[in-house]
């Protein structure tokens, strides 16, 4: 799998980030304005969602493929 790597600061930016996303599942922006400490706020907040059962809300959906992956959800 090639992850495309996304300069924020590129005037295709949303666009190959949008592809990226698409190809496979992942996109890697660099040149963001997000300051380290907002980055790491960010992922203790979805670890903290995740540990809740709140996320049971937001179900996967096949036709979107959107959402949870609970245990149940096998390809």
């Amino acid at each position: 799998m090639n992850v495309a790597v996304v300069d924020y600061t590129s005037p295709d930016a949303p666009a190959a980030f949008t592809r990226s996303l698409r190809e496979t599942g992942f996109g890697v922006v660099v040149n963001h304005p997000l300051s380290q400490a907002l980055v790491e706020y960010i992922y203790d907040e979805w670890l903290a969602f995740f540990g809740t059962d709140a996320k049971h809300r937001y179900r996967y959906t096949p036709e979107d493929q959107d959402g949870y992956f609970g245990p149940e959800v096998s390809e």
